[in-house]
């Protein structure tokens, strides 16, 4: 066991002083097997001995026991060997993503894609889904449209490669999506995989001063961009995909289309921006008439509304806020056609960074953080949860109240003995 013990010890998620007890506890399970004549690389198995354990151990403790028998599974199939060989390992697998697929693996990827194109996915949904299913591919050379693999799959990305519980799932959706719609089956049952722990991180938030300093050195279009993700709560995203229709100055709202999750939401526009925005509205109709002049194909539109509605790509109204100075071909298109589309984002990212920087903000901020400082100012000023979870479009209460943990310590006025002395 001393192999397997070296593997667990290198493991991030398994603090040094619990190694002893992930020992104790498949030494356990190897007995629990043997008594009973069961297979010990079943799940049903598992399923059996954590049942045991029922009445006689705590929660925490038959977590612990399920977590300790799926590393020694992992440990059992995938590296029994030193960590010279796990290196190596990891080299193969590196060079099988490099190496071409198959023309049947090929056939799956190209399936697979047109797949998704039909259920209307997103562009950066595809792409996400297509890479993941490269690298499962990659992964499982042999029998890659059994369940088996799929697990193996999942605990590699949480044993080798440490990724966050966001990330192992939407390796899992993209997999399940893959084995719907190519080879016409029903994933099954991975309950044997090894699940990334999902980690609770408090959002980082800017106080009203440092938002006020950042947004008066930032010059242009990204110093707009900035206004309008702090006063509404944008995603980045919602705030490159403004059209000239989602401004509403009278009711001083922001209609954001498709959001996360394609929902539709309105949220605040502030009234000092209404002159800012027509200026700006003026400079892009220049760059709109030059457009029509040169016979562009106009703007991207979602779905099947270039069908229903085949000018509307070049009416005003479905302009961009933030179009692209450039010229692009639209990959959601199947024949080759160029249109304008909006800013990247990249930009502004860029520019928020820099400021921040030569300000002297330690805090680690993006673009994002603007939106968590939206959120966390309008709890300050008394608004009510319920509606800050509609201003941000969450689905559930529970995600916006992660922003009532930032404001607990100061609204409860304890203070730090240190302050006493």
């Amino acid at each position: 066991m001393q192999i397997f013990k070296n593997f667990l010890l290198n493991q991030k998620g398994i603090h040094e002083k619990y190694v002893e007890y992930y020992l104790k506890r498949v030494a356990q399970y190897s007995e629990f097997c043997r008594r009973n004549g069961s297979e010990p690389y079943d799940q049903i198995s598992l399923n059996a001995y954590l049942r045991s354990l029922f009445g006689r151990a705590e929660e925490w403790q038959i977590q612990q026991a399920e977590e300790a028998v799926k590393y020694y599974w992992y440990w059992r199939s995938e590296g029994k060997s030193e960590e010279s060989s796990w290196q190596s390992n990891e080299e193969i697998r590196l060079e099988k993503l490099s190496v071409a697929f198959d023309v049947e693996k090929v056939e799956y990827l190209n399936n697979f894609e047109r797949a998704l194109r039909l259920q209307q996915k997103s562009l950066r949904t595809i792409r996400a889904y297509v890479s993941w299913t490269k690298r499962y591919l990659a992964h499982s050379a042999e029998g890659y449209q059994e369940t088996e693999k799929v697990r193996d799959f999942l605990s590699y990305l949480t044993l080798r490669h440490n990724v966050a519980a966001s990330t192992q799932n939407q390796a899992l959706c993209a997999l399940v999506s893959l084995f719907k719609y190519v080879f016409q089956k029903d994933l099954g049952d991975i309950s044997g995989s090894f699940r990334s722990k999902k980690s609770e991180r408090l959002p980082v938030v800017l106080d009203i001063e440092e938002v006020r300093c950042l947004i008066d050195a930032t010059l242009g279009q990204e110093k707009l961009m900035m206004k309008l993700i702090y006063g509404g709560g944008l995603r980045k995203n919602e705030c490159l995909r403004l059209r000239i229709k989602d401004i509403d100055f009278k009711r001083g709202a922001l209609n954001i289309r498709a959001g996360k999750g394609d929902k539709d939401r309105q949220t605040l526009l502030s009234k000092n921006l209404e002159s800012e925005i027509n200026v700006h509205i003026c400079e892009i109709r220049k760059l709109y008439e030059k457009d029509r002049s040169e016979g562009v194909e106009g703007v991207y539109l979602p779905n099947a509304l270039v069908r229903k509605y085949p000018s509307a790509a070049k009416e005003w109204k479905w302009f961009w806020l933030f179009p692209s100075p450039i010229l692009s071909i639209d990959p959601m298109c199947e024949v080759k056609t160029i249109r304008r589309h909006h800013l990247s984002g990249t930009g502004l990212s860029r520019v928020l960074k820099a400021k921040c920087h030569e300000l002297g903000i330690k805090k680690r901020c993006t673009v994002h953080t603007l939106r968590h400082s939206f959120a966390t100012h309008l709890l300050e000023r008394g608004t009510d949860l319920r509606t800050i979870q509609e201003l941000l479009g969450h689905e559930d209460i529970s995600t916006t109240q992660i922003y009532t943990h930032v404001l607990n310590l100061n609204q409860s006025g304890t203070q730090s003995p240190l302050d006493d002395l």
